[in-house]
């Protein structure tokens, strides 16, 4: 009986003890009872949010020590052993994440709730310039850098700068301290850039913000280059693509011709001066085989634009022409000529061409192709509805890897003009005729190198409604010599001649042009 009366009074200093001590904790029992919640979270925007919480007769405050963006509808009171509701208001976030207490305090108690939110710093995006070049002596008139951004308070206030260094920075003026008020919360900043350059040379533009406290994220520096309009960019074409005669009236042999627009002075010579034109026929190409015959569907050129004439199904093949341009003399803004000893408008009974510009006429009917490109060919366009095209290059040498300096396509694009190739020679590896960047072509990687590959499927269509001869191409188009850029892509207007149709028909206004003018 002794050791049971020890054990249960044992027993009742153990139920003592842990009451005493569980009347001791915040949340349990004294003055404060309960609370909603722990922890609040808040958008960058800010906003309110309410929590509640039960005191037990005591006086209470409600406060957030050290964080004055948050404030409260109610801030002290009375406990009546009911919930006591409170509301949270944050103001914006214009920096980092944030965090603090709200500490509820009921006597000697105290509890907290966690605070967080999110960051706000002002997110800038890709900056952007509506300008792509500048010439000397061309005062700027609205451009803008345009910044997008996310994260906007209205009514913020930033202070932005634009740094402008290179050698073409003379004369346009630096941006400094520009203050931008925000309108929204997400938008774009515009910032004007004014002066009138004086050099030429690349320039970049840095931006910069004052208030570099708020760890704001600049977008990269823009980079443009100021030209000289009297002087041609060192990238800029000697001369270009304008127009073309695929299919005369009558025989086509030696009457077909090329248009080319001089961009600068050229003697043409057999060094530097030295350029080459090359014509693709893909006829043959989109038919079935016949019994034993190898498909040349599969048939895709073997070299490219170099591939000359070739033997395949114990049959010659032609597939380009090319003619050496390496003599002769034309000015900037010419209209020059390269085709056959005709020298006819339209064929063989129309008007000579005697008094247009001829740098090259070739005997193609009787020749083979300049540097073995080709065997002697009764017409160089295919003219059957198929896919031909025709290339300039720069310099006489061309195998399959040489990339062209100009280049356009007539046809719908079919027959065997891009893929691995099935037969010999270059059986199983990559084939087509390369292209360059102009104003139809893009050329990015080896994803997008050859005609009909990636995005470079653009032809010149053939004639719908209207014979397909008699008709000359004319390009109409716009080059910037300064920028070496086309300002406006050549579109095609298709000229129909008869045997008495001239030159001015077809060198017009509206043929392809250079800027600046001659």
């Amino acid at each position: 009986m002794k050791k049971e009366g020890i054990k249960s009074y044992v027993l009742l200093l153990a139920l003592f003890f842990g009451l005493f001590t569980s009347c001791s904790k915040d949340e349990v029992i004294g003055f404060f009872l309960d609370k909603t919640t722990s922890e609040l979270a808040f958008p960058w925007e800010g906003g309110e949010k309410g929590f509640a919480f039960t005191t037990n007769g005591e006086s209470w405050t409600v406060s957030a020590p050290d964080a004055d963006w948050i404030s409260f509808d109610v801030t002290s009171g009375t406990g009546t052993g009911k919930r006591q509701p409170v509301l949270v208001t944050v103001t914006p976030n214009k920096g980092e994440q944030r965090t603090a207490n709200i500490q509820i305090k009921v006597g000697e108690e105290i509890s907290e709730i966690a605070v967080a939110q999110e960051d706000g710093r002002l997110t800038l995006g890709e900056a952007s310039l509506n300008a792509e070049l500048f010439n000397i002596g061309e005062t700027l008139e609205d451009v803008y850098i345009t910044i997008p951004y996310q994260k906007g308070i209205v009514g913020d206030e930033i202070h932005f700068s634009v740094n402008v260094t290179g050698a073409g920075a003379a004369g346009i003026d630096k941006v400094e301290n520009l203050l931008v008020k925000l309108e929204a919360t997400a938008g774009e900043i515009r910032i004007p850039l004014n002066g009138n350059p004086t050099a030429k040379g690349d320039v970049t533009f840095t931006v910069s913000i004052t208030e570099t406290d708020r760890g704001l994220v600049m977008p990269a520096p823009i980079s443009r280059e100021v030209f000289d309009p009297n002087e041609p960019h060192p990238d800029s074409l000697p001369f270009v693509i304008s127009g073309f005669m695929p299919d005369p009236n009558g025989a086509d042999g030696n009457y077909e011709y090329i248009q080319f627009l001089a961009l600068r002075d050229i003697t043409f010579d057999n060094n530097a001066n030295a350029y080459s034109v090359i014509i693709c026929n893909n006829a043959g190409t989109t038919a079935a085989p016949s019994a034993g015959q190898l498909d040349r569907r599969q048939d895709y050129p073997p070299q490219g634009w170099a591939s000359g004439t070739y033997t395949l199904n114990n049959a010659s093949v032609a597939r380009t022409y090319k003619i050496n341009i390496t003599s002769g003399s034309v000015q900037k803004g010419q209209y020059f000529y390269v085709g056959g000893t005709g020298a006819k408008i339209n064929g063989p009974n129309s008007t000579s061409m005697d008094n247009a510009k001829w740098i090259t006429q070739y005997d193609y009917v009787n020749n083979p192709g300049a540097d073995g490109i080709g065997d002697k060919s009764s017409g160089l366009f295919a003219n059957s509805g198929l896919t031909s095209g025709l290339a300039v290059f720069k310099g006489t040498a061309v195998d399959h890897e040489t990339e062209p300096m100009d280049v356009i396509f007539i046809g719908p694009g079919t027959g065997a003009l891009y893929g691995l190739r099935s037969y010999a020679p270059s059986t199983g590896q990559e084939r087509g005729y390369r292209v360059t960047n102009t104003d139809h072509y893009t050329v990015t990687g080896t994803s997008d190198r050859f005609y009909r590959q990636g995005n470079n499927t653009f032809a010149v269509p053939y004639p719908t409604g209207a014979p397909v001869q008699q008709q000359f191409y004319e390009l109409r188009g716009t080059y910037n010599v300064t920028s070496a850029t086309w300002t406006t892509a050549r579109s095609f207007n298709l000229i129909s001649l008869t045997d008495n149709s001239t030159l001015n028909q077809i060198e017009t206004n509206n043929s392809t042009k250079m800027i600046p003018a001659p």
